[in-house]
């Protein structure tokens, strides 16, 4: 090969993404299933409830399921997705809008694990009780978190902890352990800074000064993307946030993908 051809060689090969951590691509993202927020289309049903789609490393993960069953149907047809082939269930917490779902679901597929927080009850009757955490995958993580002050009735939950290059991204729910917590338990799991935050933490239903108070400790962490969802999806709530996070805020929106993958 002469020295224009290696030179061309060498470009192309400097061009191609040199990923470290975790399986990357447009294969490897997150989708809210069910919320609130505003459609990619009119295909989605908003109700106010969560729950999430998790494709990553060749794992299929639901986070929580909503409100209404009938409504996550739709969701999950209008998403394409095969819920024979979920790998796994993961539910944040027992509150209603999180598992309204659960019961159809395991009608469904009735082989598919569910994984539970400790000391709550589901409509099923094998939940596996996360006492710690559970690795899914080398980079796909469930921990569990723990507060002594309940919030709603709520000691404990569960949240996805997932390591790409451009550090972790932490699927929570409402953030009942807090989300410094659970942005705390993520970063020691992996030893890896978190990157994206996709949740709620109750915010609509609480002063304004816990807004702040949130956003400056996702600030104080480095987090660098935040996604307010559920229970802190309001246009007031992501003003006082844009405040401390600037340009950090990402807006939620029920149907879109989010690309697991470095900036």
């Amino acid at each position: 090969m002469n020295v224009r051809g290696r030179l061309v060689l060498l470009t192309m090969l400097a061009s191609v993404p040199q990923f470290v951590l975790g399986a990357e691509g447009k294969d490897n993202y997150f989708q809210i299933l069910y919320d609130t927020s505003t459609a990619v289309s009119d295909k989605f049903k908003p109700d106010f409830g969560y729950a999430v789609y998790l494709k990553f490393q060749g794992k299929r993960i639901l986070l929580d399921t909503g409100t209404n069953a009938e409504i996550l149907a739709h969701n999950i047809a209008a998403a394409g997705i095969d819920i024979a082939k979920l790998d796994a269930v993961v539910m944040t917490h027992d509150h209603h809008d999180h598992t309204g779902g659960l019961a159809w679901l395991r009608q469904k597929n009735n082989k598919v694990p569910v994984y539970i927080p400790p000391g709550q009850n589901y409509p099923v009757h094998d939940g596996v009780v996360i006492e710690q955490s559970l690795a899914l995958s080398k980079d796909l993580m469930v921990i569990r978190g723990h507060s002594d002050v309940p919030t709603a009735g709520i000691y404990d939950d569960l949240s996805l902890a997932i390591r790409t290059q451009a550090g972790l991204y932490v699927l929570s729910s409402c953030s009942h352990s807090g989300v410094a917590g659970i942005v705390d338990r993520a970063q020691k799991a992996f030893n890896a800074p978190v990157y994206f935050f996709s949740g709620g933490a109750r915010l609509i239903f609480r002063d304004a000064a816990d807004t702040d108070t949130v956003a400056q400790a996702l600030k104080t962490r480095g987090v660098k993307q935040i996604s307010p969802s559920h229970c802190s999806l309001s246009h007031a709530v992501e003003g006082r946030m844009r405040n401390t996070l600037g340009d950090g805020l990402v807006a939620s929106r029920l149907g879109a993908k989010v690309t697991l993958s470095a900036p």
